[in-house]
């Protein structure tokens, strides 16, 4: 009833168009390249990127993680399950690891947008969560850095919480991000597991390339 209500009187409006009565309107959904693409990311991940890049998912991106926005993910949610199905059929076989934010960061945004999208996984298709890393630095935004202080940036700033251990067993890792650009905090994260932990290495993110 308060939901409804809340429609009449404040509309959702397109996210790109600003049409009245949806986050996404038909039209603008057309110009989202759902073009799922597997690719290696270092010798060690096998990683899947649910969308290419286009003007629109930059925008829903950008709104959803700089703007705090975190309802978007709404929008994204079926592309990014269809996707889940097509790579990793068989859920008892896979276990969802978020790359965490900075507590600060949290604090910041209120969310962790990783995190977010392993829900959406979880909630739908009944993959386990598994919060197997954890972040000791405070670092900069990526998207405002160069190659090398990409790299720099994301060095060793992770670590293996033990707490989590025994809810891996033999399962294989799906590392969980939202988009992937230069690759080093994926890689950051992925070393730090390989040097502790035997199980195979997988990623999904929304996108590749975004900045």
């Amino acid at each position: 009833m308060i939901d409804s209500l809340l429609k009449i009187v404040f509309p959702p409006r397109c996210i790109v168009c600003k049409k009245n009565d949806t986050l996404l309107c038909d039209e603008c959904s057309k110009n989202l390249r759902f073009e799922p693409k597997d690719y290696v990311c270092y010798p060690f991940i096998y990683a899947v990127s649910v969308f290419q890049v286009s003007t629109t998912l930059r925008l829903i991106v950008h709104q959803f993680k700089y703007k705090y926005k975190e309802y978007l993910i709404s929008i994204l949610s079926d592309y990014l399950l269809m996707t889940v199905d097509i790579y990793f059929k068989e859920q008892s076989d896979y276990v969802l690891v978020p790359i965490p934010l900075h507590q600060k960061r949290i604090d910041e945004r209120g969310f962790n947008q990783a995190m977010l999208i392993c829900e959406t996984i979880s909630k739908k298709r009944n993959y386990a969560i598994c919060h197997l890393l954890k972040r000791t630095k405070e670092t900069k935004q990526q998207a405002l850095l160069n190659k090398k202080e990409r790299k720099d940036n994301v060095s060793n700033i992770f670590e293996i919480d033990s707490n989590e251990l025994n809810k891996l067993g033999s399962k294989n890792i799906i590392l969980v991000d939202d988009i992937i650009t230069s690759g080093e905090t994926l890689k950051s994260a992925a070393l730090t597991i390989k040097n502790l932990i035997p199980n195979k290495l997988f990623a999904i993110t929304l996108s590749r390339g975004i900045k």
